[in-house]
């Protein structure tokens, strides 16, 4: 009898570490960023996006800490979607910077971080039930991931005959839930949706690199 095989897939580290003492952190100093400097205008419409800090950065301690505490997860993912162990021990977090959303209109366009071996979301707030939602109809606030192919696959589907998900294109997405992360390669485009009623959205983002050879070497000597 024959066999369904699923042919290029794509990598997704989710973790959760619960509401820790480091999210108090990262709230005093996202007061304190969002107070006393200008935000970036990048892919977030309406909302506060910070500059990038890099590691060991000592302007904002918490962002140091939270690397700190990402890291072993990260990189465990990483090595399980196929990286080098023994490259991996040069891979560090960097470029972490705030995307604060107080307006409900507030949204992110779809994009992809293009300067990086991994990337990834932390939230250090947030209520949501930590449930990855297949759906074309995100609710507000959402990290909405897009199938690499997904537009292609959705031209040639068989429509309301097929079930779309998880073969034909349609979006994973997911609510913020304080001390969850989720990390995957900078080539899955990702959006998130106008937060509506509520209080202020918040999360991290951030970027994997070698920090010895930079991005683009894989082990060559």
């Amino acid at each position: 009898m024959g066999k369904l095989y699923s042919f290029f897939p794509t990598p997704v580290g989710v973790e959760y570490y619960g509401d820790t003492d480091i999210n108090k952190e990262i709230l005093r100093d996202v007061k304190t960023i969002t107070e006393n400097e200008e935000p970036e205008k990048r892919t977030g419409v309406g909302h506060f996006q910070s500059v990038p800090r890099g590691r060991h950065d000592p302007t904002y301690p918490s962002f140091d800490k939270l690397a700190e505490l990402l890291r072993p997860a990260v990189l465990t993912f990483m090595a399980q979607s196929g990286y080098r162990e023994d490259c991996l021990v040069n891979y560090d977090l960097t470029n972490i910077w705030i995307n604060y959303n107080t307006n409900p209109e507030g949204y992110h366009m779809p994009h992809i971080h293009e300067n990086a071996d991994w990337t990834g979301i932390y939230y250090p707030s947030g209520d949501g039930d930590f449930e990855i939602t297949a759906t074309n109809h995100p609710e507000p606030g959402s990290l909405v991931m897009h199938d690499p192919s997904g537009f292609v696959k959705q031209l040639v589907n068989g429509g309301d005959r097929v079930d779309l998900h998880p073969y034909y294109g349609l979006p994973l997405t997911l609510q913020p839930k304080a001390g969850l992360m989720i990390c995957f390669p900078p080539w899955v485009a990702h959006s998130v949706t106008p937060k509506g009623k509520g209080g202020p959205r918040l999360s991290l983002s951030f970027d994997v690199v070698d920090m010895k050879y930079g991005r683009g070497w894989y082990g060559r000597e």
